[in-house]
This record gives structure tokens, C-alpha cells and sequence, in this order.
């Protein structure tokens, strides 16, 4: 939302509560500003390059590439257990925390490697805790900076880049739109086009 339609609706408050007779923003237009700054996303070259070099946490760098690969938040990779995981299925299936709309994520190749090396380090008893022991979002974002830096990545890349990254590449791919919104877990195709 930006500042004049917020400016709008505290002049609508006003008026309601009688400080104005007639709300003096009531016939004015808001609309949004196109011109926000996009958020950076990783092409297949950036991929490759994240993958092959090290990071100073595995558990950041095995959430972030399982987010690249599912096109999960931060939000929700965080929180992401093994009580999610049901037999040997390929899938799991989250509430996710930003919509609160059940999603059933499909898993890559590289996405079920992350996560059999991960369980083969559990000791037993170990399950059903927590896939990933991450930092405060902050931290992650640093680590995730330095991590970028290293592998040559001029770009600023955040945790919802790897969301972000997940959907352009499976639309330059040609997948179809509604594709694309369930393995996002998206409820409308709009927002595929609009953001992603």
C-alpha cells in the first residue's frame, strides 16, 4: 500500500469521526506505484554457482537451495518439520504460514538429495523435530549475502528470491500458469503474473 492511500484512509477515519464534514481526499484516485524496485531472482547460471560453492552454514544452505527447488518462504522452510513427511512420498503438504492455505509441495531430485543426506545425520529418536536449525531471519540473510559473494553473485538475493527464481524458471521453461500457481500454492494465476 503505498503513502497516499494511506494518507486517504486517515482522512476517511477523520471524516467518519467528524473532523471533516466531507472527506477532502474522497474523490481523489490512489493508485499504486508501478515503479517499485523488483526483486532480484537467480538465473540457471546462479544455480549452478550457488550449488557448487561452499557456505559457512549447511543449514542455511540446504533450506535456501530446498527453497530454490519448492519455491517455499522463509517462513515456511523455517518451520518445516519431519512430521510433514509422510512414508517415502515424493510430496509433503504444509499450511503455509503467510496465506494459511494448505499447499502439497512436489519434490526435485535435488530437494529429496538435501533432504536424505539431512536425515542420514539424525540420530535415532531424532525425528519428528525441525529439517533445518536456522538463525534469526536477519542472520540468514547475512550468511545468505557473504554466501552469494562468494559464488560471484552481483545481485541482492534474498530468501524470497529463491521463491521468486523457482517460478521464472519453471515459466521460462514454458510451464503453464496454473502449474506454476499450485506448485506455488497460489489461489489465483493474478498474482503469478503479477509478481512472479
Amino acid at each position: 500500500m503505498n503513502y497516499f492511500s494511506r494518507f486517504k484512509r486517515v482522512l476517511k477515519s477523520a471524516t467518519k469521526e467528524g473532523y471533516f464534514k466531507i472527506n477532502p481526499a474522497g474523490d481523489l484516485a490512489s493508485k499504486a506505484n508501478k515503479n517499485h524496485k523488483r526483486k532480484e531472482h537467480l538465473e540457471v547460471e546462479e544455480y549452478l554457482s550457488i550449488l557448487s560453492t561452499p557456505c559457512l552454514d549447511a543449514d542455511i544452505k540446504d533450506a535456501f537451495i530446498l527453497c530454490c527447488y519448492t519455491g517455499l518462504r522463509w517462513c515456511d522452510v523455517k518451520t518445516l518439520s519431519w512430521k510433514h513427511f509422510k512414508n517415502d512420498e515424493l510430496a509433503f503438504t504444509i499450511n503455509q504460514e503467510k496465506t494459511l492455505v494448505e499447499h502439497r509441495v512436489v519434490l526435485h531430485p535435488v530437494a529429496v538429495s538435501i533432504l536424505e543426506k539431512r536425515i542420514k545425520r539424525l540420530q535415532p529418536g531424532q525425528l519428528p523435530g525441525l529439517i533445518f536449525k536456522l538463525p534469526s531471519q536477519d542472520m540468514a540473510l547475512r550468511t545468505l549475502d557473504s554466501w552469494c559473494k562468494v559464488a560471484g553473485i552481483k545481485k541482492h538475493i534474498t530468501w524470497h528470491s529463491a521463491r521468486l527464481s523457482f517460478s521464472i524458471l519453471l515459466q521460462d521453461a514454458m510451464v503453464d500458469d496454473t502449474t506454476v500457481l499450485l506448485l506455488l500454492g497460489h489461489t489465483s494465476t493474478e498474482y503469478v503474473h503479477r509478481t512472479y
